[in-house]
Parts: structure tokens; sequence; C-alpha cells
């Protein structure tokens, strides 16, 4: 059924950074209330979406580099801690298995081989 509320439409920087902010916060929570919104695919993408905006917005603020994950980051050593606590790693394909680190570690990007690295981290 679809909704006769019309859809939300943030077109604020700032409106934009607050809620990037709050799911970063929701994301990468050391104990959160949710265990499912880290590695959800569709907070994945909402986040990628968000920083797209950012960046396009403000590409003069660093986006680009910002987005670009590090190994042994804070972001990393956080999504890394709550990846190991999700039992489908396991039980998925490698192809599966990469597609899930890359949702726990969005909005930022890491290459195949950092991909790889970090499922090893969680599969020990």
């Amino acid at each position: 059924m679809k909704s006769s509320n019309p859809p939300v439409l943030i077109d604020n920087y700032y409106e934009s950074l607050a809620i990037h902010r709050t799911i970063l916060e929701a994301k990468f929570a050391e104990a959160p209330e949710n265990n499912c919104i880290a590695g959800s695919p569709f907070v994945a993408d909402f986040a990628l979406k968000l920083v797209d905006f950012l960046e396009k917005e403000r590409p003069y603020e660093g986006w680009a580099e910002w987005r670009t994950g590090e190994v042994d980051s804070h972001w990393w050593n956080r999504a890394l801690a709550l990846a190991r606590k999700d039992d489908c790693f396991r039980n998925e394909s490698k192809e599966k298995q990469l597609w899930r680190a890359a949702n726990y570690l969005s909005p930022f990007h890491y290459e195949s081989d950092e991909l790889e690295l970090f499922l090893r981290l969680v599969l020990e």
C-alpha cells in the first residue's frame, strides 16, 4: 500500500550532515541497542548516498579523502568488533561474505584486498 504522505526530501547540507553523524553513531556503536543496524544493506546504502550528497555539495571539505577507508582505523575496528558477532558470515558464500563486509564498513570505501583482510579477521 502506497503512503499518502509526501516522500522525505533532505536537500540541506546541515540536515544531511546531522543524519550522517547519527547513522555513524548507530552503525559503529560500542553497545548497540539494535545489532542489525551495523551490517544492514539498507543502512549501508543510505549512508553511501548521504556521503555522496555531502561530497557533491561541499567537495572542498575533504569528503573524498574522508570516505577512503583505512585498515585498523577507529571505524574499521568498530566494524570488525560488530561483524564478529554476526553468525551469518560463517554460513554464506565468499561473494556474499565480501558484500556483507562492505556493508559493515559503509560509508567508507575499501579495496578488494582490504575487504578480504576484513573478512579473514572476522572469521578468525
